[in-house]
C-alpha cells in the first residue's frame, strides 16, 4: 500500500504544480488584458486629441487665408 499512496503523493503534487501554473498564466493574462485596455484607452484620448489639434490647425489657416 506503501507504493500506492506514494504515487498517490506524486500525482498530488504535479495536480498542485499544474494548478500554480495556471495561476500563474491567468495572472499574466490578466495583465496583459489591463495593458491592452489600458492602451486602447490612451489611443482613443490621443485620437482625440489629434482631432482637435487638426480643427485649430485648419481655424489657423482660414484666418490667415481670410
Amino acid at each position: 500500500m506503501s507504493g500506492r499512496l506514494k504515487a498517490l503523493e506524486g500525482e498530488i503534487q504535479k495536480q498542485k504544480a499544474l494548478i500554480d501554473n495556471l495561476i500563474v498564466d491567468n495572472i499574466e493574462y490578466m495583465n496583459q488584458k489591463m495593458i491592452i485596455e489600458n492602451l486602447k484607452k490612451e489611443n482613443e484620448r490621443l485620437l482625440k486629441q489629434r482631432e482637435v489639434h487638426n480643427r485649430e490647425k485648419a481655424d489657423l489657416t482660414k484666418k490667415i487665408i481670410s
